[in-house]
């Protein structure tokens, strides 16, 4: 065998780091460290290894932390990373070496593979990665049966079995907002925020952490028009200046408390979906949820802020959208809706080819919504007449002829009842 000069395993580690995180660790920082998926068999010392055992132990039966000299890091999350991350640099080296000494002693090659992809396997296991995981036909059986109750169980109650969006009609047809991808189009101006917006509230009042990324409107924008549609209070006259501010009070006093797992995200365009599905998994963590909502308003703006050129921006848009169904709403079992807007050519129609830039809205969503102008009603302005066509659903049935609602703008509410203010 050839002699080494190298040794990728010892130079992937860092004992000075691992003690510092562990220095660190404390049940107000140890969820940072869990998201980054980091385990005790991460740490590259048996001693590291023992005291991160012993914390883990420590936050299940919610007792103190045992005691570790050494300085603090600065960014618990970030130092995590980086030891999950040197964690998966050693099992590449294991690789590395399998590679070379089959290679050197002429094994077979068959089995020089298995080894390797073995390796490779569990570097993306240690981040997390299922992608590809085998599971057997036993293993989902109980996830089968409970799914099997929980379904009986809403229909006895006369409950949707996923998010109520607070729209009885569009409950009934696809069950509520369920795990998956949903996609939301409109023309601009026809309310689609607005109704995100009302779902999250929904959400949000129901205990469910809700969490809506927006590339069109600043938080405090949408914050503003979230208490003034849960408060009823006229959104245009605060944003101007002239609302009643004692309302405004008495409403932030009213709906503080009740819609405090309602999160606002700023877009960017250097955001990644991993860091999207990390914010999600904080709040539900934080909150003790079992399922959370996304919105992402809207995908285009999104793929435009990532689109670096080099092919086409349609192709950008596929690859986000897949990763919102693969990397978000499948893995954490929650329902994501993804807004998107229409090209000028298919505004105003529920056709899927009116989706701008993409097919791949069509194929990979769940549900594919249209929110449309009803031109059969009449609506008193400045209230409008709109209609929510169900063009695709995985869950049910499809209703080109759309459930019809009440666009309330000055309020920010969408109603299925044509109820005139």
């Amino acid at each position: 065998m050839a002699e080494r000069t190298f040794s990728p395993a010892a130079a992937n580690s860092d004992p000075v780091l691992e003690t510092r995180l562990l220095a660190s660790l404390n049940p107000g920082t140890w969820d940072e460290a869990k998201f980054a998926n980091l385990d005790a068999a991460m740490f590259s010392s048996r001693e590291c290894r023992a005291l991160y055992e012993q914390m883990e132990q420590a936050a299940a039966k919610r007792e103190a932390f045992p005691k570790v000299d050494g300085e603090p890091v600065g960014d618990v999350g970030e130092a995590a990373r980086r030891v999950v991350e040197l964690y998966q640099r050693r099992l590449l080296a294991v690789a590395l070496d399998g590679l070379r000494d089959g290679l050197a002693e002429n094994r077979d090659v068959t089995d020089v593979i298995s080894r390797v992809e073995a390796a490779l396997a569990a570097a993306r296991l240690a981040a997390g990665d299922r992608v590809g995981e085998a599971r057997s036909f036993v293993e989902l059986l109980p996830a089968i049966m409970a799914n099997a109750q929980a379904v009986a169980e809403a229909r006895a109650e006369g409950r949707p079995l996923g998010l109520q969006t607070g729209i009885p009609k569009l409950d009934k047809l696809i069950g509520g907002l369920q795990t998956g991808l949903h996609v939301l189009a409109a023309e601009p101006g026809a309310g689609k925020t607005t109704l995100c917006l009302q779902w999250a509230r929904e959400a949000a009042a129901r205990g469910i952490p809700a969490l809506f990324l927006t590339f069109d409107e600043t938080p405090e924008r949408l914050a503003l028009k979230t208490l003034c549609a849960a408060a009823g209070l006229p959104q245009k006259e605060y944003a101007e200046g002239f609302g009643d501010l004692a309302k405004l009070e008495q409403a932030r006093q009213e709906w503080a408390e009740k819609l405090r797992l309602l999160y606002f995200i700023e877009g960017a365009a250097t955001m990644t979906v991993s860091q999207l599905r990390a914010r999600t998994m904080q709040a539900m963590e934080r909150h003790g949820a079992e399922t959370a909502f996304v919105v992402v308003d809207y995908t285009q703006r999104w793929a435009g802020g990532r689109y670096q050129g080099g092919g086409e921006f349609r192709h950008d848009i596929g690859k986000l959208i897949g990763e919102l169904r693969d990397e978000l709403a499948n893995p954490l079992r929650i329902p994501v809706v993804a807004v998107s807007s229409q090209n000028r050519a298919g505004q105003g129609t529920a056709q899927f080819l009116s989706l701008a830039e993409s097919s791949s809205l069509e194929y990979t969503g769940d549900t594919v919504m249209f929110l449309q102008e009803d031109k059969e009603s009449a609506a008193i302005y400045p209230n409008r007449a709109v209609k929510l066509v169900v063009k695709k659903n995985r869950f049910g049935d499809v209703d080109e002829g759309g459930v019809p609602l009440i666009f309330k703008p000055a309020f920010g509410k969408l109603l299925e009842e044509a109820i005139h203010v």
